[in-house]
């Protein structure tokens, strides 16, 4: 169940926040004039039930239908007999579980304009299935929670720094990367990733619905690697954009070093393991700033998560800068 973990509780975020991120959906459905959204999820990709739910689907596949008005309900292919403690652990009281999603779902949402969210996320053959079966045609509607889910809250800004804290933690004090990653899961995080390629130490890690990445360089370029990370912060701010940051960067470590910079969006994954590449820095969001040095005899990679609030960049993975 790697990536079959919820938060311990939805006391992570109060009720009235869960219930605040279903009303934000259900006032965009009802502008829209849409009487149902079904989303999409499986092992690959369940965030955007997770923000919603606080439900992971692990190692099987499943919909959840967003009514414009009333509480949603999940289809899905998973055992009945999880199903009573994914109630326990969620905001969603009414789950289906049965081997054929798309009956159940035209059974479940009857009539009205269906929206379906992110197809390109959709196995076809479930699309097909799922369109034939609704009784008129569906829409389609990219984005529409992952827009919603990449403005944080303060509270999920609080978590961001949490989790950041404890990645900064890891990079310092972890003798192993095995080591990193079994502190970083015992504290609660759902999935973590490390790449120690070249003499970079890259790590990622999954809380609930965000992701915070942070890098540091052991090598011959350790040096230029820190003034890097340090020239960041001043150059982050609504906008931003990454030749924008190269150029900070290239101002402080001189010519010497071919300068690349890779904007990461800390909540927004394009598929497994591939978190979504923004083209410039939006505000309240939560974005990674990936650093590549490139020498002619040695290379190296850093990184810091930071929190941008107006003008001010909130560095969660490293110190406050603004």
């Amino acid at each position: 169940m790697k990536r079959g973990l919820v938060l311990e509780s939805t006391e992570l975020y109060p009720a009235a926040e869960w219930g605040d991120r279903l009303r934000r959906l259900q006032r965009e459905l009802s502008q829209r004039g849409i009487d149902w959204a079904l989303l999409y999820g499986d092992v690959s990709a369940s965030d955007d039930i997770g923000y919603l739910t606080n439900i992971c689907i692990y190692w099987n596949e499943g919909v959840l239908a967003v009514p414009a008005a009333g509480r949603p309900e999940l289809v899905t292919k998973l055992s009945a007999r999880v199903l009573t403690w994914m109630r326990r652990v969620s905001t969603v009281e009414t789950m289906h579980s049965t081997p054929r999603l798309a009956p159940k779902i035209a059974e479940v949402v009857g009539g009205g304009q269906v929206a379906i969210v992110d197809e390109g996320r959709w196995p076809a053959a479930l699309l097909a299935a799922v369109r034939s079966a609704l009784p008129a045609a569906a829409v389609s509607a990219d984005g529409l929670v992952s827009a919603q889910r990449a403005v944080l809250s303060a509270n999920e800004q609080a978590v961001a720094r949490r989790v950041g804290g404890w990645l900064r933690d890891a990079l310092s004090t972890a003798r192993t990367p095995g080591e990193a990653e079994l502190e970083l899961r015992r504290l609660g995080c759902t999935d973590v990733l490390i790449d120690t390629a070249g003499s970079s130490v890259d790590m990622l890690a999954q809380y609930g619905h965000l992701w915070v990445r942070a890098a540091r360089d052991h090598g011959p370029l350790a040096g230029a690697a820190a003034t890097a990370l340090d020239s960041i912060g001043g150059a982050i701010h609504p906008g931003t954009t990454p030749t924008e940051v190269a150029d900070a960067v290239a101002a402080r470590i001189g010519d010497d070093l071919h300068v690349e910079v890779t904007l990461v969006s800390g909540v927004q994954l394009t598929g497994l393991g591939e978190l979504a590449r923004p083209g410039a820095v939006a505000d309240d969001t939560l974005v990674s700033v990936v650093i590549e040095l490139l020498g002619a005899e040695a290379s190296a990679r850093v990184c810091d998560t930071y929190l941008v609030n107006g003008n001010a960049a909130d560095g969660v993975t490293g110190r406050k800068e603004g």
